[in-house]
């Protein structure tokens, strides 16, 4: 029993010890009672909030006790007495150097400077014996400070309760501090403190109206919440409360759909100033318990977007809700029994100039829903309800007997197209609608282009080699097979000899030389691309030079990047230019250019998280979408626009000097040019070309635009929205 006791007492010692001070209230009964430790912990703080131990007339000190009970008993009412080990060395700021708690345990008293310096010991004393001490240096500076008069009142004062969440909104607090005649006091430090939110205390001493003021903001935590601010003066203590509102989420979905039904739904979280909040969970739930492809989804880009994959799986009313950062958001989701859906659900690929029939059918508890009135509309081509009578972007029609609405549609241009079926019913908002996608192809070649890069290179180099065939109309023509062969001189090979053009009717392969290739020259070696089983034959070539160079270009660049601009980086780059020997060509003029190669989607995310922030990360979420600007020439020919935005994507986007000249070590150097918001999603390539005693000689290298180190590294401000998009498909703009 002794050995039991013993550890008892270690115990108790440890955790006075751990608290830095306190005591113990026992209740001993009839030798069954309980134990409860209080604690004690002192900190002496500035009038900026700040830790500090050294007090003098232009710093007083704040002296901030916390009671706490190992039984969680409440610690309000205590009366706290504050005593110094050397009453020189400073002073309270009220005559009995007492101080009560307040709901929260925490009693307060100012700490003025005394009259003489050196260290000393702040003792704070409970009525049960329980003590704890704290040391401090006094600059002993107060010869001429009076001592304050004691505080009769002090009021905690904001111009406005709510508080927006944006990085612009602010609450203006004013702390009144009264003596006991309800004079206003001048002179008087009062501490701030808040419990979220930025404080900034923009006068901490009142001035001789009696008034201390700061700001509140809540630029970097957005959630909805309530924020307590308290101001203390000595024992005085006042609170006020602020509301953070403005964060919003905003949801788009259909507000009707069918059984079975899949859907990509968009949620959107803003702040008070309607920018959207970037890395932030949204939580996805759906009363019906419907799938939804994520419940848990992390903002993206400048609208604080995130999207989902919502399937009706079960019938009736759902409720979709979007929830976090305090916010939620509804959205009643009316899901029928009906069956609404085309029919031909596969793409489908449709020649041009031809009619391809669809069909949309309405089926009600499996049975045909008749007589009911739709609406077709297409993003290409033209639709009609009678063969050679195809003038139309939208038409109307009626399921018939078997709940069944068929369509013509047909295009004279290749590319995707959206084929909608909306119901049609005067004055409703939850109309039911579905639609399927189709590519309009051109089959019949009329014309290749072919082209190779570089068009001149070293043995052992290659170059891609890339055939574009097109329609009489120049459409892009799809799933023919191009054969490649090297005609004109010996050596090289090609891998593969065939190739079956895609959507944009591009197919390509990859010349290798030799050193026998060109027999040495390469004057008269070309790459044939031959379009097979076409009557006439439909061909193209392209020349490719290789040989010795009689200059060798390379390429160098620093993991720098500057910032011209608020808006645009620029990467400096060096090219050195030598001739066979190794030896630098000085003066030698040089043509630059820069060609865009593929994009990427994605977004940017915060490394590991918001709360332990340390970079951005940017997050890609698509394959490599090649440039669409097949044939380089700037233009947007009919076929290239395969995401639809009606433009080329990436297109130029990033500028180089013309020209540029080495000097006389050989060495040329120029800046490429690029908006913040394409990098690091772009891939370019960068090509020197130089001529020297008649020859074209060409140097190229990939370069994947980057990012500075400050670009990532502020956790307030995210890098710009990727203008490419989130979505996995290089076929749209999500």
């Amino acid at each position: 029993m002794l050995r039991v006791r013993c550890y008892f007492v270690v115990v108790v010692l440890f955790l006075l010890a751990g608290c830095g001070g306190g005591g113990t209230i026992t209740d001993d009964g009839d030798g069954g009672g309980t134990t409860e430790v209080i604690s004690i912990s002192l900190v002496l703080t500035n009038a900026s909030a700040a830790v500090s131990a050294e007090v003098s007339k232009a710093q007083p000190l704040t002296l901030t006790a916390t009671l706490t009970s190992s039984t969680g008993r409440s610690m309000a009412g205590q009366l706290v007495t504050f005593s110094f080990n050397d009453a020189l060395l400073a002073n309270f700021n009220n005559e009995a150097g007492t101080a009560q708690t307040n709901s929260n345990g925490v009693a307060v008293i100012g700490v003025l400077v005394g009259t003489k310096s050196g260290a000393g010991t702040i003792a704070a004393t409970l009525t049960g014996g329980q003590s704890n001490t704290i040391s401090f240096a006094s600059a002993g500076d107060a010869d001429d400070v009076e001592p304050e008069k004691p505080v009769g009142s002090l009021r905690l004062i904001a111009d406005t309760l709510q508080l927006g969440s944006g990085s612009t909104a602010q609450v203006a607090l004013s702390a009144v501090v009264l003596d006991t005649s309800n004079v206003l006091q001048p002179g008087v430090t009062v501490q701030f403190s808040s419990s979220s939110g930025e404080l900034q205390v923009v006068s901490a001493i009142t001035e001789t109206d009696g008034v201390a003021k700061a700001i509140l903001s809540s630029s970097v935590d957005p959630s909805l919440r309530t924020i307590t601010v308290t101001a203390a003066v000595g024992d005085r203590i006042a609170t006020v409360d602020v509301n953070v509102v403005g964060t919003t989420i905003l949801i788009s979905a259909p507000r009707s759909m069918v059984l079975s039904d899949e859907v990509t739904i968009t949620a959107d979280l803003t702040d008070f100033d309607g920018k959207g909040i970037q890395g932030r969970t949204l939580t996805v739930t759906s009363a019906l318990d419907n799938p939804i492809t994520s419940t848990s989804l992390v903002t993206a880009g400048n609208s604080g977007r995130v999207s989902f994959t919502y399937r009706a799986t079960q019938g009736g009313t759902d409720e979709l809700r979007v929830t976090g950062l305090g916010a939620t958001a509804v959205a009643p989701i009316s899901i029928q029994s009906d069956q609404f859906q085309f029919l031909n659900t596969n793409l489908i690929e449709v020649p041009l100039g031809t009619e391809q029939q669809l069909t949309v059918e309405w089926l009600v508890n499996n049975l045909p829903n008749t007589n009911k009135a739709l609406n077709l509309t297409t993003t290409r081509g033209t639709l009609g309800l009678l063969t050679g009578n195809l003038t139309q972007v939208s038409v109307d029609q009626t399921t018939d007997l078997q709940g069944q609405a068929s369509v013509l549609v047909a295009s004279s241009f290749a590319g995707f197209a959206n084929i909608a079926a909306t119901e049609i019913r005067p004055g409703a908002t939850d109309l039911l609608t579905t639609q399927t996608q189709i590519e309009f192809v051109a089959t019949v070649p009329d014309t290749v282009g072919v082209s190779a890069f570089p068009a001149q290179l070293g043995p052992g180099e290659q170059s891609v080699v890339r055939a574009v065939v097109r329609d009489a109309n120049n459409n892009p023509v799809k799933n023919r097979t191009v054969a490649f062969t090297l005609d004109g001189a010996p050596g090289g090979q090609i891998n593969p000899a065939t190739a079956i053009t895609d959507s944009q009717g591009l197919a390509s392969t990859v010349f290798t030389a030799d050193n026998t290739t060109g027999a040495g020259t390469g004057a008269n070696l070309s790459v044939l691309a031959t379009v097979l089983n076409t009557t006439p034959v439909v061909s193209g070539n392209t020349p490719v030079s290789v040989g010795t160079r009689t200059l060798f270009f390379r390429f160098g660049t620093g993991n720098s990047v500057a910032e011209p601009s608020v808006s645009l980086f620029r990467k400096e780059f060096s090219v050195l230019v030598t001739d066979s020997s190794g030896n630098p060509v000085a003066g030698q003029q040089l043509n630059v250019s820069v060609l865009p190669l593929s994009y990427n989607k994605g977004f940017w995310m915060a490394v590991p998280d918001l709360i332990e922030f340390e970079y951005w990360d940017p997050v890609i979420t698509s394959v490599d979408c090649q440039s669409e600007d097949v044939n380089n020439n700037g233009i947007l020919d009919q076929g290239e626009d395969f995401n639809g935005d009606g433009q080329l994507t990436p297109g130029n986007v990033a500028t180089v000097p013309r020209t540029i000249q080495a000097d006389s070590n050989g060495i040329a150097t120029f800046d490429l040019t690029y908006p913040k918001d394409i990098a690091p999603w772009t891939r370019l390539l960068l090509s020197v070309t130089g001529f020297a005693d008649g020859s074209e000689n060409v140097s190229s290298r990939e370069f994947r635009t980057t990012v500075s180190g400050n670009y990532v590294a502020d956790e307030t401000a995210a890098p710009a929205r990727n203008p490419f998009g989130i979505n996995a498909s290089c076929a749209n703009t999500f």
